[in-house]
């Protein structure tokens, strides 16, 4: 179940979460756990009366291990206290390089990506046969606005 914090228009985002901005336990055979947030605003499309856009204005996907460490995380935070406001991924560490702390730099990575990414590479059981449909559909949505 995700929480969503606000469905009004404005100029400050809401955000979308897991209960608790906790992560969750992944179907499939490894023990992966996805915490997420996403940022986005209502706004007015102006082509009809009450008809509204959503925009993602950022997101945080990471991906965990069985004790909610992190694995990879993608980020996106144009706001706030970090110097890197470019969409960027984050990796636990496993080359002789440190890149723990480094922001390895990514496009916009939209969550049906992500989940593709989770089913594909990280063994994870989808909820329905259809799932790759559905994703398909949300990302030529997305490709709509």
């Amino acid at each position: 179940m995700l929480v969503a914090e606000g469905h009004r228009p404005g100029v400050d985002p809401h955000s979308l979460t897991f209960p608790g901005r906790d992560s969750v336990r992944l179907s499939g055979e490894r023990r992966v756990r996805l915490r997420l947030s996403l940022r986005y605003l209502v706004q007015p499309t102006g082509e009809a009366r009450r008809s509204w856009r959503v925009a993602i204005v950022g997101y945080e996907y990471e991906f965990q291990d069985a004790f909610a460490q992190r694995i990879l995380a993608y980020h996106w935070h144009p706001v706030g206290r970090s110097r890197v406001a470019s969409p960027h991924l984050h990796t636990r560490q496993t080359s002789p390089i440190d890149l723990t702390r480094a922001h390895l730099p990514t496009g916009q990575v939209p969550l049906a990506a992500v989940l593709r990414f989770a089913v594909a590479e990280l063994g994870v059981r989808p909820l329905r046969p259809d799932w790759n449909a559905v994703l398909e559909e949300s990302e030529r949505a997305l490709q709509a606005l």
